[in-house]
């Protein structure tokens, strides 16, 4: 059976004011939806992007600064600021994070935040290929710049599992309230 929808009598005129209430988009999402780990995620997801945004600029910089025949930027995977676009990303992600818990209708910003994140997800399994690949391959770093490198890895990883996180955050709110929705009808 269909659930009945209250209809306003025919009588009605557009011109009094009527005693209608607002038709609430998201019941359950309000109350279901993590506020303290969304906070917690975002921030450590903010450090985690600007750290790599960082630790990039200082990778190019070194590489632009090398004194001998090794300077090729741009020419290796280590060598096309990879993390500045991929942080830059990540950080966008996380301040969609931080956008859930200060609007009200957090199902529509949750939404907008998981494909966000699930574009920071993409671009830094790119940035994880990319830097696995110039530690392997690249000869002619300096042993600096193959510790930022490695830094740059190891905070790519750690974004990956909060985007994981976040993942299961959202798809463990969908069901709960899906579940609570579905049930109230009948």
């Amino acid at each position: 059976m269909h659930p009945t929808y209250p209809a306003l009598p025919y009588n009605y005129s557009n011109h009094r004011p009527t005693n209608v209430q607002p038709v609430v988009i998201d019941p359950y999402w309000s109350s279901t939806w993590p506020t303290i780990r969304s906070i917690l995620l975002s921030f450590l997801m903010l450090i985690s992007s600007a750290a790599i945004i960082g630790l990039e600029i200082a990778n190019v910089a070194i590489e632009y600064n090398k004194d001998n025949d090794f300077k090729r930027l741009g020419m290796g995977t280590s060598k096309v600021g990879a993390g500045i676009w991929c942080g830059s990303i990540s950080f966008l992600a996380a301040i969609f994070i931080v956008v859930i818990v200060c609007v009200r209708n957090k199902r529509v910003a949750a939404t907008f935040a998981l494909i966000a994140v699930t574009l920071a997800f993409f671009f830094t399994i790119i940035l994880v290929g990319l830097t696995a690949n110039s530690i392997e391959r690249d000869q002619d770093l300096y042993d600096m710049q193959r510790r930022l490198i490695i830094a740059i890895l190891s905070i790519a990883l750690f974004v990956l599992t909060q985007c994981l996180i976040f993942f299961l955050m959202y798809i463990s709110v969908f069901f709960s309230s899906a579940t609570r929705i579905s049930s109230a009808y009948y």
